[in-house]
């Protein structure tokens, strides 16, 4: 999302490039007050800075608090003349985010933090530009207690055609990325090449695969976990045994973490390293101990700056109140839930104990999307919503809904989709179902 403010004339304009904040802390948004008026928290970008280090930057100048980059918001530019500078052209590119604790008095004089209320901020930024941009970052921040997720793009390149559409349409607000896949590169071309036109812009989260597809780290380097030719070829219940094999434990998590590594860096080289970082696993592996264990290792060593691990814990009260649907769930579905049930408490105690002081706390959500996985319709989908979001309200949880809308076809089931008993589900109709359920959203939340 791009606007430009004012006429341009035929004159010589003074251009600067800023990255610019918008943090909000109980209700309120975080701005700077000089002598002149209301600015944003940021500035002009130095020479080899990316967007997050000048905001890093800017932060601790103009008010001493360390500052956490989350989701980009958009840009805008503007033509003017501004006194002794003369007609300027500044370029400006806003990011939501928080201040985390205070390190230093601020070093710039005259600048003080003013938290405002979003009510009474309108007009009163002095830029007419950082008013807009306010204005969009209120829009995204409005309600993020509800996001509705599409999982495995990049897994084929028609399954990503199809999540590509539901983003065209703004029934999106996030999803989740294979990185190994051999469709990867041109499913992160399609990408770029539209998002500028989107409604909204998604939240990413690497979608770790240890089920199928190629390794990406060295084949070496992960002998358990890959064939000859570095073909995954686990599992789920391999890596569940593995949990609880002592002799076995610390060699799995060392490949594990080798190919986290791998899928992690490849995911920074293609969307950037200004934004927090999202992980969940691919059939959800990433609730075994054995693996998040390892991604922590991994984001601590590597010092990711990292927002979100979804834990998968699932509402069953809803389920349970209607009971005219309760024969329409597979009762495997029923298992994984209990089991990934059991197994969440004790991942959400993890993120809490070992989150390094630099990370900020991981959000509590419960995920739907277990016991309907692969028939996730309109009509239930509807039926259930109000109580599983009564039910994440009560527990002050973010409600995550998580889809398949993507299908893959016959004919792209090649060598790399290893894991046998996935692909009746990659093809399935219940896919397009969910698809289908995806689309018939209002606005990416209610349903039509």
């Amino acid at each position: 999302m791009h606007r430009v403010f004012g006429q341009k004339e035929d004159v010589k304009y003074t251009d600067r490039q800023g990255a610019y904040l918008i943090p909000m802390k109980n209700g309120r948004i975080g701005v700077v007050q000089t002598d002149q008026g209301y600015f944003l928290l940021g500035g002009g970008i130095k020479d080899g800075e990316s967007d997050e280090e000048c905001i890093e930057r800017e932060c601790m100048e103009e008010t001493g608090y360390h500052a956490v980059v989350k989701q980009k918001i958009g840009s805008a530019e503007s033509y003017y003349k501004a006194g002794q500078i003369g007609f300027f052209h500044p370029i400006q590119t806003y990011y939501t985010g928080e201040l985390l604790e205070k390190a230093q008095e601020p070093t710039e004089a005259g600048h003080r933090l003013v938290w405002m209320k979003p009510e009474g901020r309108k007009g009163s930024m002095y830029l007419e530009m950082q008013n807009w941009a306010i204005g969009e970052g209120l829009k995204m921040m409005e309600d993020d207690s509800l996001e509705i997720h599409a999982d495995d793009f990049a897994l084929s390149l028609h399954a990503s055609q199809d999540i590509l559409a539901c983003l065209r349409a703004g029934r999106l607000d996030g999803i989740s990325i294979l990185t190994n896949m051999s469709c990867y590169e041109e499913c992160v071309r399609k990408f770029h090449q539209e998002r500028k036109c989107w409604p909204k812009q998604p939240l990413l989260t690497v979608h770790l695969n240890f089920m199928e597809g190629h390794c990406l780290a060295d084949p070496a380097k992960v002998p358990h976990l890959v064939d000859r030719e570095g073909y995954f070829k686990i599992s789920w219940g391999t890596l569940f045994i593995w949990n609880y094999s002592p002799k076995k434990f610390r060699t799995i998590k060392r490949e594990l973490k080798e190919e986290i590594k791998a899928q992690t860096e490849r995911f920074l080289e293609a969307f950037g390293r200004d934004e927090e970082l999202r992980f969940d696993g691919h059939q959800h592996t990433q609730m075994i101990p054995l693996v998040y264990q390892a991604l922590l290792e991994v984001i601590v060593e590597q010092r990711y700056r990292t927002g979100y691990i979804r834990v998968t814990r699932e509402p069953v009260r809803p389920y349970l109140r209607s009971a005219g649907l309760w024969k329409t769930y597979r009762p495997v579905n029923w298992v994984k839930n209990i089991l990934l049930n059991l197994y969440a408490p004790g991942m959400e105690r993890a993120l809490l104990k070992k989150r390094p002081s630099w990370q900020q706390e991981n959000r509590p959500i419960y995920l739907w999307g277990v016991v309907m996985s692969g028939h996730m319709d309109a009509d239930r989908v509807h039926r259930l919503l109000p109580g599983m979001q009564v039910q994440a309200a009560g527990k002050k949880r973010r409600l995550e809904i998580l889809f398949h809308p993507g299908t893959v076809l016959k004919s792209e089931l090649g060598k790399e989709f290893c894991n046998q008993g996935a692909n009746h589900f990659h093809i399935s109709e219940g896919r397009h179902e969910e698809y289908e359920a995806v689309m018939s959203l209002e606005d990416g939340q209610k349903m039509r």
